[in-house]
């Protein structure tokens, strides 16, 4: 098994309930909304077979995770396909939600 956790903070003049309907009205199928005992309020899409980008309110910013996993990928074939996912969240899913001040961060676990 292969898997990855990436994440990048930033800001947003958005809530996470005006995100949702952004990335709704930008995506293929509507974003979930969910609860983290841990982290709070999250909305959650899968972009790519075995990778799911989860956006959460921390503090004042916004911390998305980016979580990549496979049964059966070489190495190679799952370096491939976390830059494609990453080019999704990146130029598609951050720009959507009007997201800036991107930096990378800690993943929420």
């Amino acid at each position: 098994m292969i898997a990855a956790t990436f994440a990048w903070s930033f800001t947003s003049s958005l809530t996470l309930g005006a995100m949702k309907l952004q990335l709704d009205l930008s995506s293929r199928r509507p974003w979930s909304e969910g609860d983290s005992h841990r982290h709070g309020d999250y909305l959650a899409q899968e972009l790519a077979e075995g990778a799911v980008a989860r956006v959460y309110a921390v503090g004042g910013r916004f911390v998305v995770n980016l979580r990549y996993s496979a049964l059966d990928d070489d190495v190679e074939v799952a370096k491939q396909r976390i830059a494609s996912v990453k080019s999704i969240l990146l130029n598609n899913v951050l720009p959507a939600i009007l997201a800036t001040n991107i930096t990378e961060a800690e993943p929420l676990e």
